[in-house]
């Protein structure tokens, strides 16, 4: 079961040419998709195609289930006269009865790092909150309709560093739980932190889709396609033209850590503790 697009072409009317062109991929439940590219390049309109905003001229969206889009700058969205109200809002909408709404709120409120047994928090203007709280607010407000497939489009914008650690775990969590999930980011670190697949997108087209850690590993492709890769996928590059012996899908901190000291146990090659790597 899947949220698919099959050759789709799209653009923009009076916009001229097509914006995407002849894109297939698929976002899977239980699985995360990143999707990255240069700026410009079509990810928002991929998303906007897959969440039904935005019709193909080409080709064709096969969905079954439930799509919840959040896009960039989502609590520029928010309105409601309290935070509670603000989360309730969709499940009130999907016919279900106050309790089980307010249970549907409490839990997404809870995801995202909030107390929900805070009554004076819960009666707070969401418009008073702070910039990272109305992030994580409108978050929940679509997570809170537990939608079968939830579409992300620059989610951690705006937010700390431990702010995007907390989302990362919420969206593996979500995935693990069924949900597909869509992650579009220029953040190349948070992509190989939440990713199981990756595509980027260039000029329109699909330059690479496979498993995520193959395609961030490759260096060279990243940067033909205009992205700089991780840290942790340039040293891995490194590591590997100097002779270690590391697999291509190492992309995080962790990974990279664990693959060392494998290299070491299985022979001299990796470079002790503390050496530069040039």
């Amino acid at each position: 079961m899947s949220l698919a697009c099959r050759g789709i072409s799209a653009g923009y009317p009076g916009g001229g040419a097509n914006v995407l062109r002849d894109v297939s991929l698929e976002v899977a439940r239980g699985r995360v998709l990143g999707v990255a590219g240069p700026s410009g390049c079509g990810k928002t309109t991929l998303l906007r195609c897959l969440g039904g905003t935005l019709a193909s001229a080409e080709g064709c969206v096969e969905a079954d289930g439930f799509i919840a889009v959040v896009q960039q700058m989502p609590e520029q969205q928010l309105f409601a006269p309290t935070v509670l109200d603000e989360v309730m809002f969709g499940p009130r909408n999907q016919g279900l009865g106050e309790d089980e709404a307010r249970e549907r709120a409490t839990w997404a409120l809870e995801l995202f790092g909030f107390d929900a047994s805070d009554e004076a928090f819960l009666a707070r203007s969401p418009l008073r909150c702070s910039g990272g709280e109305k992030r994580r607010i409108a978050l929940a407000d679509m997570v809170a309709m537990r939608p079968d497939y939830l579409l992300l489009d620059e989610p951690t914008a705006g937010l700390d560093p431990s702010q995007a650690r907390g989302l990362v775990g919420v969206v593996r969590r979500l995935a693990a739980g069924g949900m597909g999930v869509a992650v579009v980011s220029h953040d190349m670190d948070m992509l190989a932190e939440c990713a199981d697949d990756l595509v980027i997108i260039a000029n329109g087209v699909v330059a690479a889709l496979g498993e995520a850690g193959a395609v961030l590993g490759d260096v060279e492709l990243l940067r033909a396609c205009g992205l700089e890769p991780s840290y942790v996928c340039e040293l891995a590059a490194r590591l590997r033209a100097r002779g270690v012996d590391l697999p291509v899908g190492v992309c995080t901190a962790e990974g990279l850590a664990a693959a060392l000291a494998a290299a070491r146990a299985a022979g001299p090659a990796a470079p002790a503790a503390g050496e530069a790597v040039r």
